[in-house]
């Protein structure tokens, strides 16, 4: 600096942007973080005359360096790999130096002590003539560092305070991302678990319900159809009765895990329903002849899986009834109305000799299609 003028203008700049600095991230909203980070860096940059600034972030689990933030001036190229993953343990010194919480300028490997050896060799192999690095703490705790390099050999400002107040600055704006990133995740397995049916590791009545309304809705908009699906295990209580509650269990995490199998396209959501019920909500993009096709398929699967149940009344083993409902839905009692006539449905296929898929045609709109009429005037089935 050639004038104290000089000293004073560039500590009030220097000053201004650390205000600028704390500003941002005072009502910082995540979506806006890395950017924010990244222009804060330019920011110190470009006043403190640097070719790069950097954040590196401590990995406290790994005991290395872990994410670099860089910036670079124009026409520069970034080292932020030389960072990468360098554990401090092998920079004993510099380790030292950082924990107690000093700031490290480094204008040539003389400024290292030769007993330094891997901080020297490693000077070495970055770019740059002028280091300056200023320990991050958070909390009291050691959590990265806040860096500048020049190719040139700098005048670095002897006050350290302004770049410790921006690396004060950084370290909260990154912890509170931290735990909000860890809440944030928290929040999505409390979400998932509390979607996720703990037997049979499928959806759950909540999801079905959900699915359900938002379908519904959309149908209301595009005139589109919605369509339901709901199948009980055949005479499950006497399975229960013959084998116990934990065969019973078993059983319907392998029914459960076939019906998940066979209902994976976009806009089919399956579910266990409740009990020994599961259903499955099929959207606006799902034809019901293909979602008939479906369930015969899914039957014919549980079928094949020969699960021994004496206590049958129609066969040797374990079977599923299913029924259908598809309509165009308006308004909340249509949805109700859907379900009853799902319901409907799979009563009908009980009635007829079970182990049977039975679709609704009140409307009339599969009568050329589905070959198996049933005794009901208003439904179709497949054995």
């Amino acid at each position: 600096m050639s004038s104290s003028n000089d000293q004073i203008a560039f500590y009030r700049q220097l000053l201004a942007t650390v205000a600028d600095i704390s500003s941002r991230f005072v009502k910082l909203s995540s979506m806006h973080f890395e950017h924010s980070i990244q222009r804060s860096l330019a920011e110190l940059g470009e006043v403190l005359g640097a070719d790069r600034t950097y954040l590196n972030q401590w990995d406290f689990d790994e005991g290395e360096m872990g994410h670099v933030y860089e910036w670079q001036a124009d026409g520069v190229d970034p080292i932020g790999s030389l960072w990468w993953r360098v554990s401090l343990d092998k920079v004993p010194w510099l380790r030292d130096q950082l924990l107690e919480g000093n700031r490290v300028c480094i204008s040539s490997e003389d400024d290292i002590p030769e007993s330094a050896r891997a901080e020297r060799r490693w000077f070495r192999l970055l770019p740059v003539q002028t280091l300056v690095l200023q320990p991050v703490y958070f909390d009291g705790f050691y959590s990265g560092i806040l860096g500048a390099s020049y190719f040139d050999e700098a005048i670095v400002p002897e006050d350290p305070a302004p770049m410790a107040i921006v690396a004060n600055i950084l370290a909260n704006a990154l912890e509170h991302q931290r735990q909000r990133g860890s809440l944030i995740h928290a929040n999505n397995e409390l979400r998932q678990l509390s979607e996720i049916d703990a037997l049979t590791g499928i959806a759950n009545r909540r999801v079905f319900d959900e699915k359900l309304q938002w379908e519904c809705r959309r149908s209301a908009r595009i005139n589109g159809r919605v369509s339901v699906l709901i199948a009980d295990v055949d005479y499950f209580k006497k399975y229960n009765d013959a084998y116990g509650h934990p065969e019973g269990d078993r059983c319907l995490k392998k029914i459960a895990q076939l019906l998940k199998d066979t209902f994976m396209r976009e806009g089919e959501y399956p579910s266990r329903y409740g009990g020994e019920e599961f259903a499955v909500v099929c959207g606006h993009n799902i034809d019901p002849l293909n979602l008939f096709a479906q369930a015969q398929k899914w039957r014919q699967a549980v079928e094949t899986l020969a699960i021994p149940h004496a206590g049958s009344k129609i066969t040797e083993h374990v079977t599923i009834s299913i029924g259908i409902a598809s309509c165009v839905v308006s308004d909340t009692s249509d949805r109700k109305a859907l379900l009853k006539r799902a319901d409907e449905m799979l009563y009908i296929a009980k009635a007829e000799g079970r182990n049977r898929v039975v679709i609704g045609d009140s409307e009339r709109w599969l009568a050329d299609d589905v070959s198996g009429k049933s005794k009901h005037p208003d439904a179709f089935l497949a054995v």
